[in-house]
């Protein structure tokens, strides 16, 4: 019987500690932030998106190569997805560029 009873308590103990712990986690996006020039544009669960974006690129090439060097530049203070680019004719000679990605807490 105190066997039993002492791992009811040991697993009732775990089960505390572990809600107190996945709170703590989920509670993490306050502290995830963009650097190096992106911007926070979305909040979810445990994950943020960040994304840089200009326009009034006189040339596809200038903004292949914007977008290029922001993609590389691309980083946060968690785990994040692979930039994702995209280079588009906004106007007549003038281009715009855009990079994403997601920062997220990985538990």
């Amino acid at each position: 019987m105190k066997s039993l009873t002492l791992s009811g308590l040991i697993t009732a103990g775990l089960l505390a500690l572990s809600l107190l712990t996945a709170g703590m986690a989920s509670a993490g996006t306050a502290n995830l932030k963009c650097q190096n020039g992106f911007k926070k544009v979305g909040t979810h669960a445990n994950s943020i998106d960040c994304k840089r974006f200009k326009s009034g690129f006189a040339t596809k090439n200038a903004a292949q190569k914007a977008a290029n060097r922001w993609k590389k530049k691309a980083s946060c203070n968690a785990h994040m997805s692979a930039p994702q680019k995209k280079v588009w004719e906004k106007t007549t000679n003038s281009w715009a560029a855009r990079v994403t990605f997601i920062c997220a807490n990985i538990t």
